[in-house]
């Protein structure tokens, strides 16, 4: 496995009491450890909660209007695209939210652990590091973006 290093080295980070988050794909991260993923950490943050009751809040009202096209009689032209608005609406403030937990679930790390690939997240491009330790970087044959 090509993320095991990195696993290990969180795993060890995070038996030691330091705060650690694991960036990258969620899948290819060990089990155990993704509860201390960026996502993992950001949904479990109250901002993340709060992000996923409002897409399931949007996804009822989406299902909404998608039935009131079909009902018979239709619902009110209007009223359709009300419920519609207000769907993305709550998706919009959703993707605020998370973006606002993700930002602190970065920012309320000391150490940030990612593959090479993962490295080229865009959520790190406003991060700025003094220390980078970069494991196998050897094999890394072309740039990844």
């Amino acid at each position: 496995d090509t993320n095991a290093a990195v696993d290990i080295l969180l795993e060890l980070l995070l038996e030691r009491g330091i705060s650690a988050v694991r960036v990258g794909n969620p899948a290819k991260i060990r089990v155990d450890l993704r509860w201390a993923s960026l996502e993992g950490r950001a949904e479990a943050s109250s901002r993340g909660q709060q992000a996923a009751t409002l897409r399931v809040q949007s996804e009822e009202l989406r299902a909404e209007a998608e039935a009131g096209k079909t009902a018979r009689p239709p619902m009110d032209g209007r009223e359709v695209g009300a419920l519609y608005a207000q769907s993305r609406e709550k998706w919009k403030l959703a993707d605020t939210l998370m973006e606002q937990a993700l930002t602190n679930a970065l920012e309320g790390s000391h150490v940030v652990m990612c593959t090479c690939s993962g490295a080229a997240s865009a959520l790190l491009e406003p991060y700025r590091y003094r220390v980078v330790l970069i494991d196998e970087a050897t094999q890394a044959t072309e740039p990844s973006t």
